[in-house]
């Protein structure tokens, strides 16, 4: 048999093992590809319920900050109040001291 018969057969025999090796692989790779847009479409579902929850849960803090901010502000006295009512009250104490040191001195 002559070689040029051969060489076209052959020729052809490899592009056509060649063709076929990629049709495979590029099959495979769009299974892949499928597979992670999936897994993709998985993990960004729990993100927008993870996103959510996050949500609801800054939403309670600011919600209970504010809370406390008006309970603080009915129920705690601020540094200064504190300062000048104790203030007042040791003028007070010493206006009474002085009054019994008067009352004292005349007594005996």
């Amino acid at each position: 048999m002559n070689w040029w018969v051969m060489l076209p057969t052959a020729a052809g025999v490899v592009v056509g093992v060649i063709g076929y090796l990629m049709n495979r692989s590029i099959l495979e790779m769009d299974e892949k590809i499928d597979k992670a847009n999936i897994r993709i479409d998985e993990i960004s579902v729990k993100l927008d319920q993870s996103n959510a929850h996050l949500e609801k849960v800054v939403n309670d803090l600011w919600k209970e900050f504010y809370d406390y901010k008006d309970k603080a502000t009915d129920e705690f006295v601020k540094k200064t109040d504190f300062v000048h009512v104790t203030s007042d009250i040791g003028k007070k104490l010493d206006r009474v001291y002085d009054i019994l040191l008067d009352l004292k001195g005349k007594v005996h």
